[in-house]
């Protein structure tokens, strides 16, 4: 369904009254879901793909096999099974392929979260308490299964299902251009430049903002730069030194996804001399804005 509840679609059907798909968690890249399917006792992991609705069974081993996670990068899922008679935590391609076994002890892990950086696993060990009832901790630890730690220890309190906050990732900077690139001829005149181009791997809006700008030849009159009310745009005058091989101007900007990750860089843009290309003979350089 959409994120406010409407377009509700089943994307997997039973042909087995009473037949469980549960546990379903999204790919990394929004392509496919993996789930468990079955009875409690004999769930398998399975995947389905959201524009075909084609399913493929990953596992089919005896007991359960149940609580997927996708590693942050999509190339692993992990999963608990226990198939060795207790829960243990595994890890396989998401093609079924290379299972193997990460924690290996006399108690239940399962339900492992894969941290967001794909380093550690988040997971429930369960041990018997004093009156025999198994109760469940929030355990970290490598994805090779070493370095165990406990997290939660309360007295008799079953703790379930841990999960991570997510990574907030820095935009990416390497996109950003200046419009016009070419400021045209020589005649003097300020010309309005838009820095643009930056985008988010995490989807937030990306705010750029021009933090200066410097040119390669010497400001010898006005400043060859005025800034805007409009953070990513700046003036820049069409103008050159006669004697020399064109101007560029570079144009340093922060780019900003609103919740305290940003990128830096810089966009060029220039005055040609003849047909060619202005070429960036910085160093030295020179404040477009005169100060």
């Amino acid at each position: 369904m959409k994120a406010d509840g409407s377009d509700l679609t089943p994307l997997t059907e039973n042909p087995i009254t009473d037949l469980q798909h549960v546990m379903p968690v999204w790919s990394p890249d929004g392509s496919r879901v993996a789930f468990a399917s079955g009875f409690a006792g004999e769930r398998d992991i399975e995947v389905v793909d959201v524009g075909t609705a084609a399913r493929t069974r990953l596992t089919t081993a005896p007991g359960d096999d149940q609580d997927p996670s996708w590693s942050p990068d999509g190339s692993k899922i992990a999963f608990g099974s226990e198939r060795g008679g207790d829960f243990e935590i595994y890890v396989m391609n998401p093609d079924g392929s290379g299972v193997e076994q990460v924690t290996d002890n006399e108690v239940d892990d399962n339900n492992p979260a894969w941290s967001p950086d794909g380093t550690r696993f988040a997971f429930e060990r369960s041990a018997p308490s004093t009156s025999g009832e198994s109760v469940p901790d929030i355990f970290v630890s490598d994805v090779d299964g070493e370095g165990a730690v406990n997290l939660t220890n309360t007295l008799g309190m079953p703790e379930h299902q841990p999960d991570w906050q997510p990574l907030n990732r820095p935009p990416d900077c390497s996109a950003v251009r200046a419009t016009p690139a070419s400021l045209g001829a020589p005649n003097h005149r300020l010309i309005t430049v838009t820095i643009s181009g930056g985008t988010d791997p995490d989807g937030d809006a990306v705010d750029l903002e021009i933090t200066g700008v410097t040119q390669d030849e010497p400001v010898t009159g006005p400043p060859d730069a005025v800034a805007t009310s409009v953070p990513h745009r700046v003036r820049l005058r069409a103008e050159r030194d006669p004697k020399g091989d064109g101007r560029v101007y570079r144009i340093a900007f922060e780019a900003s996804d609103g919740r305290g990750a940003a990128c830096t860089g810089f966009a060029t843009a220039g005055v040609r001399k003849g047909g060619g290309a202005p070429v960036d003979s910085a160093p030295p350089s020179y404040d477009s804005f005169g100060s």
